[in-house]
């Protein structure tokens, strides 16, 4: 699996997307480079699990009622 100019230049344009967010809700950049020959995109580690974060934001009777919708 070859990268070619192309796929880099994607790659390098969706990370300077990447790093203009600015969201509590979204880990911010926090660096993205070729480490070896892989390229590597790093975030800093929450601080909360997305399960910790879920059920802060609803209720899990909320949550179960939009999982059942969404299985109708």
């Amino acid at each position: 699996w070859a990268v070619n100019s192309a796929m880099l230049e994607h790659f390098r344009r969706e990370v300077r997307l990447i790093a203009r967010l600015d969201h509590p809700n979204i880990l911010p950049l926090k660096d993205a480079s070729f480490i070896g020959d892989q390229f590597v995109i790093a975030f800093p580690l929450g601080e909360k699990t997305l399960a910790d974060r879920l059920r802060k934001r609803m209720s899990v009777e909320k949550a179960v009622d939009f999982a059942e919708q969404l299985l109708e």
